[in-house]
């Protein structure tokens, strides 16, 4: 008979990217910064906010970006982690093979519970049709590691167990 309680658990552990973290792509502006239209070949800079929102601390985060698929195996972007490039459709950062550990992510509520990123940068590579906007660029957590510290030492309440001391006291 499996235990439903561990079933859950891992469950809760494969959904918490879904259901406890949220990923923001912010601080976007166009290379050189002038203009507001991104055409085909344009240079652009972002940086990505994530912020746990629940009781797990994360550690060694890798974040995943690629650029969002065009048809005909092309992309409407592609990424780096350097203005110079060199720009690709999909990249982890950091790149497990540079030696890097990912960053981490404290539980809800305590100091270091949200990141946000140094630059990355993207090119235009494919338009997307004349005034259509489209989404060009996802960006996700591709691993982390659990930490259970914080639930399992800061968890409040004891609990339904007790017991009492049920004794007769007898008049002097």
């Amino acid at each position: 008979m499996p235990s439903t309680f561990f079933d859950d658990f891992a469950t809760a552990l494969k959904d918490y990217t879904t259901d406890h973290v949220t990923i923001e792509i912010v601080d976007y502006e166009l290379l050189p910064s002038f203009g507001a239209v991104l055409n085909k070949d344009d240079l652009f800079r972002f940086k990505v906010r994530v912020t746990n929102n629940s009781y797990l601390i994360m550690e060694n985060i890798i974040l995943e970006m690629a650029g969002m698929d065009a048809g005909a195996g092309s992309t409407y972007a592609e990424v780096a982690i350097a203005e110079s490039g060199p720009y690709v459709k999909q990249m982890l950062h950091p790149d497990k093979s540079s030696g890097f550990s990912g960053f981490t992510l404290n539980a809800k509520g305590l100091k270091g519970s949200g990141h946000t990123t140094d630059w990355f940068y993207g090119k235009a590579t494919t338009a997307t049709g004349s005034g259509i906007s489209k989404d060009i660029l996802e960006v996700g957590i591709r691993y982390w590691g659990a930490n259970l510290e914080h639930l399992l030492k800061h968890s409040t309440g004891g609990g339904a167990a007790k017991d009492v001391l049920n004794k007769e006291i007898v008049p002097i």
